[in-house]
């Protein structure tokens, strides 16, 4: 049973980076959707609340009552301040016109894109597994930030630059998630998607190091090529190239995923450069 829970926990940290590794043409899609501007109110959310909690203590607490609320404010207004230190990050390094993605937002946007699984073939079905057992839902204690930026001047193919700062309990966990989601790429590196008989799609994954001063690091290049039953696609829509970069920091891994604009390729040193860009920036 114990070895069942761990399992269940190196899904759930794995799942934290799958998002930006094997899903990222859905995800783009959803967070473009979902937008940034208009949920940034939330971020102080954790802050106003501890503010009520402690608000509501009688006007004569006890000393554990008295220790409980200041406890929980002060955890509040530090994990707001992280959150403001890490959107600033970002947006110096991605630019002003940057959107902001909170921990929930790309929740919403995987739980989304996992709507469309329902009618969905993959072969090997293995490579299937680890996308299904990520619900959407991050491990307790995980937290995500991401920061999304895109230029549109190709309407066809967009290009996007989206960095993401995922915050583990401990650096073995990081690592943890870092390997596993390293070998998943590995042990799938051909699969083809089927949505029923509309579409299709196959997928290449090409594994890399990293040459940086961390803790760990890997790239990948993944190619996808669509083909719909009954249309022809715009040129240059057919085949996508998204380049990650995953780098881990300590207890954070911050995950560089790209594509370039039309058949462009962004380049894994590109994706390196923003990634320490961020690392400086989150250190300075």
């Amino acid at each position: 049973m114990r070895g069942q829970d761990m399992n269940r926990q190196n899904t759930r940290f794995r799942a934290a980076t799958l998002p930006s590794i094997v899903g990222m043409g859905l995800l783009t899609l959803s967070l473009a959707a979902c937008g940034g501007s208009g949920d940034e109110g939330e971020s102080s959310a954790p802050a106003s609340s501890a503010a009520s909690d402690e608000a509501s203590v009688s006007a004569t607490p006890s000393a554990t009552e008295d220790a409980t609320a200041d406890a929980s404010a002060t955890a509040s207004s530090d994990a707001t301040g992280l959150d403001q230190q890490v959107e600033e990050a970002l947006m110096t390094v991605l630019g002003e016109g940057a959107t902001i993605l909170t921990g929930e937002q790309l929740e919403q946007a995987t739980q989304e894109s996992q709507g469309l699984t329902e009618d969905m073939t993959v072969t090997p079905e293995e490579c299937f597994d680890a996308g299904q057992a990520a619900s959407g839902e991050l491990a307790e204690g995980v937290e995500n930030i991401g920061g999304l930026s895109m230029d549109l001047s190709d309407a066809t193919m967009p290009s996007t630059d989206i960095l993401m700062v995922t915050t583990f309990p401990s650096a073995d966990a990081a690592a943890q998630s870092l390997e596993a989601t390293q070998a998943q790429s590995e042990d799938c590196s051909e699969f083809t998607v089927e949505m029923g008989d509309a579409m299709s799609m196959e997928m290449s994954l090409e594994v890399q190091p990293v040459e940086v001063q961390a803790d760990g690091s890997f790239a990948m290049t993944s190619t996808t090529t669509v083909a719909l039953s009954g249309a022809t696609l715009p040129p240059g829509a057919e085949s996508t190239t998204a380049t990650t970069v995953v780098v881990q920091d300590d207890d954070r891994l911050i995950t560089y995923s790209g594509t370039g604009g039309g058949d462009g390729v962004v380049p894994v040193e590109d994706g390196v450069t923003l990634v320490e860009d961020l690392r400086t920036e989150l250190d300075g």
